[in-house]
């Protein structure tokens, strides 16, 4: 089974993103799909969390990587 989760429609309304688990992984990997009937484009994997510019042009988003015995985030845009 497929799993959605997080799915945020653009400001502009365009499209949308959202969060979906990896069957392979089981992380939580972005896409960016786009209403002209293109398929889901893949953003980045272990996204944990996004957001969209106010205008539309850009999402932020969250990434986990372990670094020793701790989890880091870095910040993409």
């Amino acid at each position: 089974m497929t799993r959605h989760h997080l799915a945020r429609w653009s400001p502009t309304g365009t499209g949308f993103a959202f969060r979906n688990r990896n069957p392979t992984t089981l992380t939580p990997d972005l896409y960016w799909l786009r209403l002209d009937g293109s398929l889901p484009q893949f953003v980045h994997t272990n996204v944990q969390t996004f957001a969209w510019a106010p205008d539309g042009s850009a999402l932020a988003y969250t990434v986990a990587r372990p670094v020793g015995n701790m989890t880091v985030f870095d910040l993409y845009g």
